[in-house]
């Protein structure tokens, strides 16, 4: 006669594999994933108007053309997070141009799209310039970027 009483065995979940395939999947992931480069520059950018750029609408591939203004006046440019520096104020203008026809060729922004962020207190003359290099880089659309405007209640 078969003794059944000795042989049963109630099922058990063993949750070691699921745990160690979870982490896999995870380390995978985080070791594919493309990390997006953001531009972590303090800008204070003009307030909102008609013809300009919110980050919402912000093209995913675009290049920024940013420039920053400190309480001393210095001036820096920026091509995304790379600070452009020239020899001389006069070599500024076509290093700018030359770097972001640069940035457009090598980087998946092959639709040409500048978004062009100036500090509310810098100069004219400073903006100008950098206008001045998007006019003769290859961009084929420029976007402004500016702060959303608060609406009060």
């Amino acid at each position: 006669m078969l003794n059944l009483k000795n042989q049963f065995n109630p099922p058990t979940f063993n949750i070691t594999p699921i745990i160690d395939i979870v982490f896999l999947l995870m380390i995978f992931f985080v070791v594919v994933s493309r990390f997006i480069e953001t531009n972590n520059l303090d800008i204070k950018t003009p307030d909102l108007c008609d013809f300009a750029e919110n980050k919402k609408d912000a093209h995913p591939a675009s290049t920024v053309l940013s420039i920053t203004s400190s309480p001393t006046d210095d001036v820096s440019f920026f091509i995304d997070s790379q600070k452009i520096q020239a020899d001389s104020p006069q070599n500024l203008q076509p290093l700018l141009t030359s770097k972001i026809n640069e940035k457009i060729q090598t980087s998946s922004n092959k639709d040409g799209v500048i978004i062009f962020r100036a500090d509310q207190n810098a100069l004219y003359e400073d903006i100008e310039l950098g206008l001045l290099a998007l006019s003769k880089s290859n961009a084929k659309k420029i976007k402004l970027a500016v702060q959303k405007q608060k609406h009060s209640e």
